[in-house]
């Protein structure tokens, strides 16, 4: 009898190990569907797992460091993050280890978990995989892309998402800088609300402190400028507000891409980290760039073109701008668009030199 009972409770827990991997057995996705339904998509090496106090627990609290800018999402290359898991494999908990490498799919949702039905998955030989680091890159990570092709898949659609970005952007952009004549010697102007002299009048200025201006060179600024026409120029006032100036009181201008090619260059804040190997065709590098405070990037800016009447420069982006002293080396070098989401440079120059 006791044998009997011995069998049943064996046959019962093989069962429920059944059950329980049923439960987890949601369908195989495509990668780009799993990308487009999280929230976060970011590659992340796990430190610490802190697992349930009794087996029973529902969940492990995993801290993990960003290896690279997130694809998807706010996060930067070594910032830390901490996500939830669940310890069940009904419930399709991921199981990390420290020293593992993960591609996290993740919701902001609060209370959501990291679910491997979501997508998260081992990037990194598991632990007692018995697999060389050549058979795990052949291993089939997701559904048709093996483990060496994850991060460039994921390249490819975050380099998608973000140009789609672009596109649907209604952000003013920055055209290039005008020369003001008159206003050094005293003089003063008026911007109308619209590109008509009969339009009403937005502000009578008499002086760039009233407007938005960079530095075109060495000590000499001028205003940003973010429409054109026949009539003149449409600029920025300080407080915000936007008004157009006649073309008879405009001096010299100076376009966007003349401004920034073969200049002192920089990748500015704005700069979303992509570099298309053609003009906007291919899989773009993902490059890191950190925190944004800040944030200057040595380049060189070599050409520009115009593709689908859309800006694009040709960047190298360098180690150092040289004014340490030190031959800059060349990093990385493709396609970017021309300006970020928010419609400012992506590139820019420093105007009085190092």
């Amino acid at each position: 009898m006791r044998g009997q009972c011995g069998q049943f409770v064996a046959g019962l827990l093989a069962l429920l190990m059944v059950d329980s991997a049923i439960a987890c057995r949601c369908a195989e996705r495509e990668l780009a569907d799993y990308f487009a339904g999280a929230d976060t998509v970011v590659a992340g090496m796990i430190e610490t797992v802190e697992r349930p106090a009794t087996a029973s627990g529902p969940m492990f609290s995993v801290h993990y460091r960003a290896v690279g800018d997130a694809w998807k999402g706010e996060q930067f290359a070594g910032q830390r993050g901490r996500v939830l898991t669940s310890t069940s494999s009904a419930g399709c908990g991921l199981n990390p280890n420290p020293g593992e490498f993960w591609v996290l799919f993740l919701s902001s949702e609060p209370g959501s978990l990291a679910t491997a039905c979501a997508g998260s998955r081992n990037v990194g030989p598991p632990s007692g995989s018995g697999l060389s680091p050549a058979e795990f890159d052949q291993l089939e990570i997701f559904k048709g892309v093996p483990r060496r092709n994850v991060a460039q898949q994921l390249n490819a659609l975050s380099g998608l998402e973000e140009l789609t970005r672009l596109q649907d952007s209604q952000s003013p952009r920055l055209l290039g800088l005008i020369d003001i004549k008159g206003l050094a010697h005293g003089a003063s102007v008026n911007l109308h609300a619209m590109d008509s002299l009969e339009s009403e009048l937005v502000a009578t200025i008499d002086g760039l402190d009233s407007l938005k201006r960079r530095e075109a060179h060495y000590e000499f600024s001028a205003a940003e400028v973010y429409q054109a026409n026949a009539f003149g120029y449409q600029l920025q006032l300080a407080d915000g507000r936007v008004g157009w100036l006649h073309r008879q009181h405009a001096g010299t201008w100076f376009p966007y891409p003349e401004l920034a090619v073969n200049r002192l260059n920089y990748l500015t804040e704005d700069w979303a980290g992509f570099l298309w190997p053609d003009l906007g065709a291919g899989i773009p590098l993902r490059l890191s760039t950190g925190e944004r405070a800040n944030f200057q990037r040595p380049a060189r800016v070599t050409a520009s073109a115009t593709l689908a009447d859309s800006l694009w420069l040709k960047v190298d982006m360098l180690n150092t701008d040289g004014c340490d002293g030190l031959q800059p080396k060349v990093l990385a070098s493709g396609w970017t668009p021309a300006w970020g989401v928010d419609g400012q440079p992506v590139a820019w120059f420093h105007s009085r030199g190092c």
